[in-house]
């Protein structure tokens, strides 16, 4: 049985990862680079879909972000559903729901992507950070090539 201590403190931990969370994705709607990059391990490990490289270290999700944040001209992004599961005091694995909508300069068709982010998340001096990001699409609108039903692996993808 937990103590009330315990309980206290994984619950605090639980809505610090949601506030990091939330915090990444009002960077993201800014088009913050450098402040969606502020929740992430030094380290990050990022991947964008079950058919990408794996992108390791800040500068490289750096240089990923630009290219995407370049061509947007307005976003915005909805978390929920959030499942956070503590494999210690100071890691935690995390999935929670994604609802994006993204204007471009490129594209004449505003998108919209339903994803879930599956994440890992450790506690550094600075509090909790992502050290890493999983985007797994569940279906989207707005695109030539629509991706989805990533979240389900193999042979179930779009």
């Amino acid at each position: 049985m937990e103590t009330t201590e315990a309980l206290l403190r994984e619950t605090a931990d639980r809505l610090a990862i949601m506030e990091a969370k939330a915090a990444y994705c009002r960077y993201s709607d800014y088009l913050d680079v450098e402040g969606m990059l502020s929740v992430f391990t030094p380290d990050c490990e990022f991947r964008y879909g079950p058919d990408e490289d794996v992108i390791v270290g800040l500068d490289a999700i750096r240089e990923w972000y630009h290219r995407e944040v370049d061509r947007t001209v307005a976003s915005l992004h909805l978390v929920a559903n959030f499942e956070i599961d503590f494999v210690s005091p100071d890691r935690a694995n995390s999935r929670c729901a994604l609802h994006s909508w993204k204007r471009f300069r490129d594209q004449p068709e505003d998108r919209r992507r339903y994803v879930h982010y599956v994440e890992q998340w450790v506690r550094t001096g600075a509090g909790w950070k992502q050290a890493r990001l999983e985007y797994q699409v569940i279906g989207e609108t707005g695109t030539a090539e629509a991706r989805g039903r990533e979240h389900l692996g193999g042979d179930h993808a779009a």
